[in-house]
């Protein structure tokens, strides 16, 4: 429930937004360099956001395993932030990863939840549990290069 009283605003954003706006107003690679520069062998001297997707998956809808490896530009991060003030665990809907050694991991996509992956990684996302009708899965991708 929200505790905003006044009139009903055109736009208001989440504290997951609020994360993504700080990461575009500092350098990405003074926030998280090391990490970055252990998700792959050749890091750059600087990451700059290369790309932006908002996600709304709907009952019935999921992602097929595909790969995130962009056309043209190289990919060398990729963020997922979770939106959905009352996505549950029971929902499902999770992103599914492959890891290299065969192994595959599930993460539920809980509210301000943040994913820092390999854009490389064959990955996708899980049909929704019959906990989840009526809900909306919010999420915005963010892919550094």
């Amino acid at each position: 429930m929200s505790r905003y009283q006044g009139p009903k605003p055109e736009f208001m954003m989440s504290p997951a937004s609020l994360t993504y706006m700080r990461f575009q107003q500092r350098p990405v690679q003074r926030l998280f360099a090391g990490y970055a520069a252990s998700l792959t062998p050749d890091p750059p001297h600087e990451m700059l956001c290369q790309d932006m997707l908002l996600t709304a998956l709907r009952e019935q809808q999921y992602l097929r395993p595909h790969t995130d490896k962009g056309t043209g530009v190289k990919r060398h991060v990729c963020i997922v932030f979770y939106l959905s003030p009352d996505w549950r665990e029971e929902d499902e809907g999770g992103l599914k990863i492959e890891t290299p050694p065969g192994e595959t991991i599930i993460l539920s996509a809980l509210f301000n939840r943040c994913i820092i992956f390999k854009p490389n990684l064959l990955h996708s996302v899980t049909p929704f549990a019959r906990s989840a009708a009526g809900k909306v899965r919010y999420s915005q991708t963010i892919w550094y290069a």
